[in-house]
């Protein structure tokens, strides 16, 4: 027995074979990362899609594709990796290069690896799917020198864009959404960018608020927007003029269904605004709303599904009767709120779905909180609350993209949807009239670089572990 038990405990074991984990469906997969997209303020979580791109095979693109979905640019650096992530030459940078929804590019002159104009119209023809643009510009005083815009204390302004990169951009994709934050001392930027896509249907335009002139003639103004436009946010840091308000929607008065305001405009551009398509609009944002003649011009919006203010300060007049066919109301609240008069008014709506407010400090302890509460419950009316002004802001702007339903909301899904729209925008613009860079400057050209061919969408793709150089640049 002794000798057995030598034997036994002597004789090596045969390891056990290595238990791999089950593979999970792709689709399991796709929806895991798909809710995992969006931090708590509605904002890519780029680090957590990084991590989990490196977890496996089998989540590496499609970790990958979320972290493409949008793309920021904010230096020269950032940009040579982005480019080389999504080479045309191989299959896999196809596909991230045809993931790309949003592009947000910074155009900063005082920074030493500032983005350059080339690559920024390069990165623009790179995201040949891309349904979304933002333009980020930042500085005064700036001459230009070559491709870059360089610090001169002598120069009173960021200088325009010129020719040939207006006519390279409208060579590229054919976005339907624009946003521009113009911080620089140039109120010509916005309006050059706004007149190379003919296709825009959501403008959003921050900073500066732009001056409607020729610039060959400075007294002469320049032809309407041409645009129909679905969506116009407006947040300058001044009141833009009525010259600049008709000038953009002059052509919208039967198309404009959201109108945002979220900085505050003078009381006349208001009630100009609304008067003039409260027929149509659907979705209406205001700073605040105190003036009794613009809270009875509200009130007249038949159509209205949406009313959101940004300030606490909103009219009881207004709040006690809301537009009738009303479905979502968001507000902020302080301590200094005149909430009682919103209970008030919950109780002669129908139509009210949801309620969505951001409390301020204060407004937590508000007398009439508990009324809200209980006013929401009885009339089956849905309360958000958030303390996060960047989530409520999130919250309350939503996708560019037509709805019926409020609020509007920020998912994946319409991400996607952006992709396809985009696909088939440029399919029937290729097939009717292929754009051709033929008559541009062909040294500015060299200068961007090879502008890239057709997206292949039927290809198979070659997936790897390896994440893509972009990733942590972009």
């Amino acid at each position: 027995m002794k000798n057995q038990a030598r034997l036994l405990t002597t004789t090596p074991t045969t390891p056990s074979a290595k238990i791999l984990p089950p593979h999970l469906p792709l689709d399991v997969i796709h929806r895991v990362l798909d809710l995992a997209y969006y931090d708590d303020n509605f904002e890519p979580d780029r680090k957590l899609l990084a991590r989990c791109s490196l977890v496996c095979k089998d989540w590496s693109l499609p970790s990958q594709s979320l972290l493409f979905k949008h793309v920021q640019l904010r230096t020269q650096s950032a940009f040579e990796s982005f480019s080389a992530a999504v080479n045309h030459d191989s299959e896999k940078g196809r596909h991230l290069a045809n993931s790309i929804a949003r592009l947000h590019v910074l155009l900063d002159f005082g920074n030493a690896d500032a983005l350059s104009i080339s690559s920024f119209v390069a990165a623009v023809h790179l995201s040949s799917a891309m349904f979304e643009l933002e333009v980020s510009i930042f500085g005064r005083g700036a001459r230009r020198e070559d491709d870059a815009w360089i610090v001169d204390a002598g120069a009173d302004q960021t200088p325009s864009f010129d020719a040939d990169i207006l006519a390279m951009l409208c060579c590229g994709p054919q976005i339907s959404a624009l946003r521009v934050n113009n911080w620089s001392g140039n109120d010509q930027l916005a309006l050059q960018l706004l007149c190379v896509w003919p296709t825009l249907s959501s403008v959003h335009l921050t900073g500066l608020a732009p001056a409607v002139r020729s610039p060959e003639s400075p007294d002469e103004t320049i032809a309407p927007f041409p645009c129909n436009l679905r969506e116009a946010h407006l947040s300058f840091q001044s009141s833009p003029t009525l010259s600049f308000a008709t000038w953009l929607l002059l052509n919208s008065s039967q198309s404009l269904r959201v109108l945002h305001l979220e900085r505050e405009v003078s009381p006349d551009l208001s009630k100009f605004l609304i008067s003039q398509h409260k027929s149509t609009l659907s979705s209406l944002t205001l700073h605040a709303c105190t003036n009794p003649g613009l809270a009875s011009l509200i009130q007249d919006c038949e159509e209205l599904e949406e009313l959101q203010f940004m300030d606490p300060h909103v009219s009881p007049l207004l709040l006690k009767k809301l537009p009738r066919a009303l479905k979502h109301l968001a507000f902020a609240i302080d301590r200094n709120t005149l909430l009682h008069a919103a209970v008030d008014g919950l109780r002669a709506m129908k139509t009210l779905r949801r309620i969505t407010i951001d409390v301020c400090p204060g407004g937590r302890v508000h007398p009439s909180m508990p009324g809200l509460k209980v006013a929401c419950a009885t009339n089956g009316i849905t309360l958000s609350r958030t303390s996060s002004a960047r989530a409520f802001h999130a919250l309350v702007r939503g996708d560019p993209l037509p709805v019926t339903t409020f609020p509007r909301t920020k998912n994946v899904t319409n991400l996607k949807t952006m992709l396809a729209i985009s696909r088939s925008k440029d399919f029937a613009a290729a097939a009717a009239s292929p754009r051709s860079v033929a008559s541009l400057n062909v040294e500015s050209l060299a200068a961007c670089g090879t502008l890239p061919p057709t997206v292949d969408l039927s290809m198979e793709l070659k997936d790897s572990t390896k994440p893509a150089s972009a990733l942590v640049m972009v």
